[in-house]
């Protein structure tokens, strides 16, 4: 259902996008900002209603009870306004930026999954578990020094979590360069015998397209 809605608002505001493309493109600056704050609220206040008594449907009782079927109805039109506004949104900054669509286009799918990521991390956390979380922020230029720095001393294995996928090569680009990354500062001379970073383990994790 989520994803349903989701590519119903994204058409959407392709849609709208393509019919106002010079008043959305040419008006971004105040447009932008808007969109982004009314994309956040809308959900939060969507996911509100939603769990209403009133509104909140139960899929199994769709062909039983007809009620269920404008409950659904109601949810697909709360749920398409965050999409829309949020859709619209990336579709203005893909339009005006377009001479820098593939930076754009991977900043936007490596954030995607990012929220998820975190979330799993917290919950673990909290259960005592030693884990952590890097946010690849800026991709390129890649900054060795800053991920060596974010990395703590008790730091064991690393799982790279790299949308790119590339048959048939012997590893992913973000997966390379933290390999790099690790083996250049060991290669240095400017750790010890006992850097934990000469005992990391790396593993790659792909995302499906």
């Amino acid at each position: 259902m989520v994803i349903s809605v989701a590519l119903l608002g994204f058409g959407a505001a392709g849609t709208f996008l393509s019919l106002a493309k010079n008043f959305l493109v040419d008006n971004s600056e105040r447009i932008l900002p808007a969109l982004m704050i009314l994309s956040g609220l809308a959900m939060a206040v969507s996911v509100s209603i939603a769990q209403a008594e009133v509104i909140r449907f139960d899929s199994y009782l769709l062909f039983a009870d007809y009620s269920h079927l404008w409950k659904l109805i109601i949810t697909y039109s709360l749920f398409f306004i965050p999409f829309f506004l949020g859709a619209l949104a990336i579709g203005i900054i893909f339009t005006k930026y377009i001479d820098r669509i593939g930076t754009l286009y991977f900043a936007n799918m490596m954030g995607s999954g990012i929220g998820a990521t975190e979330e799993a991390v917290e919950t673990l956390v909290a259960r005592g578990e030693k884990v952590g979380l890097i946010k690849a922020r800026l991709f390129r230029p890649f900054s060795p020094g800053h991920l060596l720095a974010a990395l703590p001393d008790s730091t064991r294995a690393i799982a790279v979590l790299d949308r790119t996928k590339e048959p048939g090569g012997d590893g992913e680009p973000l997966y390379k360069d933290v390999i790099t990354a690790l083996a250049q500062d060991s290669l240095s001379g400017l750790g010890t015998e006992a850097d934990p970073l000469r005992k990391i383990s790396l593993y790659i994790v792909e995302r499906d397209r």
